[in-house]
């Protein structure tokens, strides 16, 4: 009985650690977008959704942004955009704990979401 018990431990543990493998990392000038985006549907307004998608299509034909980043922003973008908006904030979150920032740019994210709460 304990034995199957921490079989299923570790297979929750192993899930878990896996769930963010899917997602792709983003470059480091592309991860304040995710808390553009986050906070653009978290408040489920249209007018920053439009802004932060603008910035994904600016930034994706300038050549700063992957096919792959762009993909997974669009997704997210899609679900928000068909009134799924707790999905994509679900969806959103998990691209955000799937990066794995540098020290150097942990300081920086920071002040990001720091800037993104609302007064």
């Amino acid at each position: 009985m304990i034995r199957q018990f921490s079989l299923a431990v570790l297979v929750a543990l192993v899930a878990l650690i896996a769930a963010g493998c899917g997602q792709p990392r983003l470059a480091p000038h592309n991860l304040e977008l995710t808390v553009k985006l986050r906070t653009a549907i978290s408040a489920q307004n249209e007018e920053w959704l439009t802004q932060t998608e603008a910035l994904v299509t600016e930034r994706h034909a300038a050549g700063e942004m992957s096919a792959e980043e762009q993909e997974v922003f669009r997704d997210i973008i899609v679900q928000a955009r068909n009134g799924q908006w707790r999905d994509a904030e679900l969806a959103c979150l998990d691209l955000q704990r799937a990066q794995r920032p540098e020290p150097d740019q942990q300081s920086h994210m920071a002040r990001m979401q720091e800037l993104s709460r609302p007064q």
